[in-house]
């Protein structure tokens, strides 16, 4: 996976560049040379395939690349390839552990998971995982984390969690079992509402919601991060939405949430195959029925799903010259959200959530623009077309979910 790599390479610099100039960067360069104090880790995964859930694990390792630059390599056990939304996340994991530890840009990561995955869930495990190697801690059996992550480490909702969570029961082995923040009660793959917390009863365990790496590392290692790796940001002027009570019904992370589920629905249209149009239209019809429930959190993050979902959908209808073409209008008009968002001064923990969002789902779109670039222009083998096209699908539906993150209202969470 080298190719990946050096595809990918330039906009890890571009961020960490960035963060250092972002009004609400956490702060970072706690360690005295930069370098890792160890130099593997294994890390247990919970991810969701359609309507499985999944308990897998992942080795990662870190080492000097003596001036060669940052690389990172994923393998499998698998001949299928490794799924751009998993490269995406876990790039994005390794940005966010260099925002806030100062690690050498200077180091190669290997990522080796046992099984194929095709879900950004695993991009937070992955952050705490790079964190525990810098700082040589050592990460405590019998925990599992299941997240996605930004470049300034908090932790967004995923979908699939009851799913994940039964997985864990059946396999056993696990006592705690972290979720991000608000997604304690979520909906399973057959619609209906599941508190996690009593279903991880059923096998002894319990669920906590995260809302950072740095809860998630505490947790995991036993050990808190340094206060100047991860600054307490200031409290909201009122008390956030929890998953015992209703968000208001103009919570704007919920009118976010309405914009993709909107933007997603009339871009189905374009779907050829019945099958996978059903799936992503089934996908729709669960993130509708969570906003109009008032689960505004878990609401966008099944909308995000389902977004993707279709643009699987509709990736194969992407012509070669498009994908060709249009990574670089997607890439451009990331980097000037991005450069929107560094000029934002969040005053609020709801704020800050927002604009951290946004400019996650931008990176994202960037990456895979990028990716899509370099798959269109130096094919790797027969299938690049294929790649480029789907990745220039996810990198389309990435960008509008940033858009309608970075248009959401000062107080609610944006501007």
């Amino acid at each position: 996976m080298r190719r990946i790599a050096a595809a990918a390479a330039a906009l890890v610099p571009l961020l960490v560049l960035s963060g250092c100039g972002l009004q609400f960067s956490l702060g970072f360069g706690i360690g005295s040379d930069g370098r890792f104090e160890g130099s593997e880790i294994t890390v247990p995964v919970l991810y969701a395939s359609g309507k499985k859930g999944v308990l897998a694990s992942q080795r990662i390792t870190a080492a000097s690349a003596d001036g060669g630059g940052l690389s990172v390599d994923i393998t499998e056990n698998d001949v299928s390839g490794v799924d751009p939304v998993t490269q995406s996340a876990t790039w994005t994991a390794v940005t966010a552990a260099t925002l806030l530890t100062g690690a050498r840009p200077d180091t190669a990561y290997t990522f080796g998971f046992d099984t194929r995955l095709a879900t950004p869930a695993a991009g937070a495990v992955t952050a705490v995982g790079v964190l525990a190697l810098y700082y040589g801690t050592e990460v405590q059996s019998g925990v599992a984390l299941s997240g996605a992550v930004t470049p300034f480490g908090a932790i967004r909702p995923v979908s699939g969690l009851a799913e994940q969570v039964a997985a864990a029961v059946d396999a056993g082995g696990i006592d705690t079992i972290l979720v991000p923040a608000g997604q304690r009660t979520v909906r399973n793959a057959q619609g209906e509402t599941v508190d996690l917390d009593q279903l991880a009863a059923t096998g002894g365990m319990t669920v906590t919601e995260v809302a950072d790496v740095a809860g998630a590392y505490a947790v995991m290692t036993g050990e808190e991060l340094p206060e100047a790796a991860f600054p307490t940001p200031p409290p909201s002027p009122s008390p956030l939405a929890t998953v015992d009570g209703d968000p208001a019904p103009d919570d704007p992370l919920g009118v976010a949430a309405g914009d993709v589920i909107e933007t997603a629905s009339s871009a189905l249209d374009a779907a050829a195959d019945p099958a996978v149009a059903d799936a992503a239209r089934d996908a729709l019809e669960r993130a509708s029925a969570l906003r109009s429930d008032g689960v505004a959190g878990a609401a966008f993050a099944a909308a995000t799903t389902a977004a993707d979902r279709v643009a699987l959908a509709v990736a194969p209808q992407i012509s070669p010259d498009e994908a060709g073409a249009d990574p670089a209008r997607v890439r451009d008009a990331a980097a000037a959200l991005l450069d929107d968002l560094d000029r934002r001064s969040p005053e609020t923990l709801d704020d800050l959530d927002a604009v951290l969002r946004a400019a996650t789902a931008a990176t994202e779109a960037f990456a895979l623009a990028r990716y899509a670039e370099d798959m269109s222009a130096d094919p790797a083998d027969d299938d690049s077309d294929s790649v480029a096209t789907t990745a220039v699908a996810l990198a389309r539906s990435a960008l509008r979910t940033a858009e309608a993150l970075g248009d959401l209202p000062a107080g609610g969470g944006g501007r």
